[in-house]
């Protein structure tokens, strides 16, 4: 009968103990001593040249790129008119050409990059005129602002003045006077104010 108890004890010690340790797999008492293992989160725009990157559970994710796109709008200054050319008829301020002795109506109509049918026009000669040495030919510019041209002055009619001796006087054409004044006909009163080209012969 004793001997039948302690081999009971034995037993039941046996089993207890197998029971407890079987528990204790079970059971994670502490945390792994080792951080978790790294998640690899692939890009959601795969690159040969980006590597996936490596988070973990107490790690925020973040994604960068070092080639992003900026998609903010256009802030870049609205591009500005072009100036106008010498050709244009408002460009320059010399309003008078003093002819020398190879000049033809060709010749300065590409000094200034003119038309040289306007050029002839406005001076009532034609592309084959050959032009005198000191002659003055008007340019075919914007007239209305004369008073700012450097090359223009002003003339008071006198008694017997026409347009043609005018002309005559200042190294210009009939055609040139009328036009540079603005004049409908030709006539004129004594006391009238002209523009002429300024250094007269």
């Amino acid at each position: 009968m004793k001997y039948l108890l302690l081999f009971s004890f034995i037993v039941c010690s046996t089993l207890i103990s197998l029971s407890g340790c079987s528990k204790g797999k079970d059971v994670m008492l502490a945390p792994p001593s080792e951080p978790p293992e790294q998640i690899l989160i692939p890009s959601p725009l795969p690159d040969a040249n980006t590597p996936p990157i490596a988070v973990t559970d107490d790690e925020p994710i973040t994604i960068t790129t070092d080639d992003a796109t900026d998609i903010s709008p256009d802030e870049s200054p609205a591009k500005q008119p072009v100036a106008p050319s010498v050709s244009s008829s408002a460009s320059g301020t010399k309003l008078f050409h003093v002819c020398r002795s190879d000049d033809t109506p060709e010749s300065v109509a590409k000094l200034y990059t003119l038309d040289i049918k306007a050029i002839c026009t406005i001076n009532g000669i034609n592309a084959n005129t050959r032009l005198k040495t000191g002659k003055r030919m008007l340019l075919p510019r914007d007239f209305s602002n004369l008073s700012s041209a450097p090359d223009i002055t002003t003339y008071t009619v006198a008694s017997g003045d026409t347009y043609s001796s005018i002309a005559r006087q200042f190294g210009l054409s009939f055609e040139a006077l009328m036009k540079v004044n603005g004049a409908a006909d030709a006539s004129l009163q004594i006391g009238d104010v002209l523009y002429v080209p300024k250094n007269t012969q």
